[in-house]
């Protein structure tokens, strides 16, 4: 599937939603919160992604 080029940044913001909400639910809060609590550790978090190839979430903690 993969997520645009364009909206990786754009992910980490609350309520925003990379996917088609027809197909998914959901509220776009997941991956907002998901940096916020890594950071909070001292931690790192970084997306790539493949448009129609699938996208890969690294989470790096001290």
């Amino acid at each position: 599937m993969g997520i645009p080029e364009a909206m990786i940044e754009q992910v980490f913001a609350p309520t925003v939603r990379a996917v088609d909400r027809s197909r998914f639910s959901g509220t776009g809060f997941g991956l907002a919160i998901v940096k916020l609590l890594v950071e909070a550790q001292g931690g790192a978090i970084a997306l790539t992604s493949r448009q129609g190839k699938g996208a890969t979430l690294r989470l790096a903690f001290p």
